[in-house]
Formats: C-alpha cells, structure tokens, sequence
C-alpha cells in the first residue's frame, strides 16, 4: 500500500520498474521507492509520480517519519538481493524538494542461520519516539518468526538498537507474520500471522 505524507503526497514501494544504474538489479527489474503528488489545479487533474530511490533486489512497503526540519524520512525493509536490512530514505535539504534522496542501512539482520530474524514481506512501523516497529516470517527461538523494534540512536550517527520482542513457537501459538503490526492505545503492537492456531489457518495477536 501507501502511506500519505504532507500536502497529500503518496509514498510506496515497488518491486519493478525502478531506475537501474547498474546496481545488479535481478531479472525482475530494479525495485524502487516513488511519490505521487496531488494535482495543483483541484480535482480531476494528473497526479505526477517521481521515482525517489531504486533498488537492486526487492522492498516491502514504506512507513514515514519526520526528519530535521519537518521533512519527511522513509522507512522500508529489504527483500530478495539485500534482504533482512531496515532502511531509510532521507529527502533533499531545501523546501524545494529537489536533488537526490539520501539512503542509509539503518540495521542488517543476521538471518535464519545465525539465529536471528529473516524474511521480511512487510515493512515497518513508526511509534513514539520515532521507534520502528516490524515483523520477520523466518528466523526467531523456533524459525517461525518474530516481532522486532528498532530504537534510534540517542546521538546522531549512531547505532540503531535492535530487539527481538517475540518469538513464534509454532503450532497452536501461530507462525511466519506476513504483514507486519499497527500500533494501539498504549504501545500495544497488533498483527495476524499466516499458519499457526488451532486449526493452521493462522492468528490474530497482540
């Protein structure tokens, strides 16, 4: 889907049709994150849509934030090429918007093999404190999944903190979150996950 900034504009991700600048995107194409502002003139005119930053690989879906200034920063995750990375996307200096959008790998997952969280077919959330919130269908205490957040660093240019909040067990405790979590009252995260519960078609948790 896609998430609504200032002024009405659209932020989403793409898995083709991205800008390929020799990155080894795969035979899919370049994934991409893009834009699509709202006609000046009213209803009913073009929408302009903008390419802000490819990939080589594949993304699952964007969350924004607010950066310095006010300005918009863009959240996502990593599949397929550079997959089990969260990343951002910070826009040009200037209220005119124009320039290049600056990308930085804000945390590197392990993987499955390392006993750390892999496979994301979401992208993350935002919750107070600018903390990211997301879910992992592989990986975990049992390479069911989990719940992870990412806590920003307490001085700019730092490390980004990872936790690994749950673990799918499996069975009847539900297993591989394919959609990620919204935030409720109180910090409380909400998410479904695909298999698991009492009859494998999967569960709604808290």
């Amino acid at each position: 889907g896609v998430v609504i900034g200032t002024g009405g504009v659209l932020y989403g991700a793409a898995q083709t049709g991205g800008i390929d600048t020799g990155s080894s995107c795969d035979a899919s194409g370049c994934a991409m994150v893009f834009s699509l502002t709202p006609p000046k003139a009213g209803a009913g005119g073009a929408w302009t849509q903008a390419v802000l930053y490819s990939f080589p690989g594949g993304l699952s879906g964007v969350a924004i934030g607010n950066g310095p200034g006010g300005y918009p920063v863009l959240y996502g995750t990593t599949t397929g090429t550079i997959s089990n990375t969260v990343f951002s996307l910070t826009p040009p200096p200037g209220p005119s918007g124009a320039g290049a959008w600056t990308e930085s790998v804000l945390y590197s997952f392990a993987g499955a093999a390392a006993n750390d969280l892999s496979g994301f077919s979401s992208g993350v959330v935002v919750g107070a404190g600018g903390v990211l919130y997301g879910t992992a269908t592989g990986g975990g205490a049992s390479q069911s999944g989990g719940v992870f957040s990412l806590t920003p660093p307490s001085v700019s240019g730092g490390a980004w903190t990872e936790s690994l909040l749950y673990s799918f067990m499996g069975g009847n405790d539900g297993s591989q979150p394919f959609a990620g979590v919204v935030v409720g009252n109180d910090g409380v995260l909400y998410g479904a996950t695909a298999s698991g519960g009492v009859a494998n078609a999967g569960t709604v948790f808290s």
